[in-house]
């Protein structure tokens, strides 16, 4: 390893890792961090427990709506084609636990503030 110009300073004789580099003028990214404000102050509750569990309990209770069909289908003896048209109201389920998991979050993100209807579903 040989420098052609011995005047310039080497990479390893530099000072500061985090430091611009010889001819740069840019700050380095940690001062930026540190002048800049927080955008987002997460507020604390059991909601946000439920809401980090929202798939699992979705599965549960998906998987609770088609067991039941098929077991009252079998029961009161239904037939194919109406199991079916009952066992579809699976997507509804699925339509409905995503609104309610919206405005859950919505709820949890602004406590204590009036939203009007529209404000709510625009943000869902």
């Amino acid at each position: 390893y040989s420098v052609d110009d011995p005047s310039e300073r080497d990479i390893e004789d530099f000072a500061g890792v985090t430091a611009p580099m010889p001819g740069e003028g840019c700050k380095p990214i940690t001062e930026g961090m540190l002048a800049a404000p927080k955008t987002f102050l997460e507020k604390r509750s059991w909601l946000r427990g439920v809401m980090a569990m929202s798939r699992i309990v979705e599965w549960h209770i998906v998987t609770f709506y088609l067991l039941s069909v098929l077991a009252f289908s079998h029961d009161l003896v239904w037939g194919w084609v109406y199991t079916l048209k009952v066992a579809s109201g699976v997507f509804w389920l699925f339509n409905s636990l995503a609104i309610c998991w919206g405005l859950l979050e919505v709820w949890s993100s602004y406590p204590g503030i009036h939203l009007s209807g529209t404000a709510i579903f625009g943000s869902v």
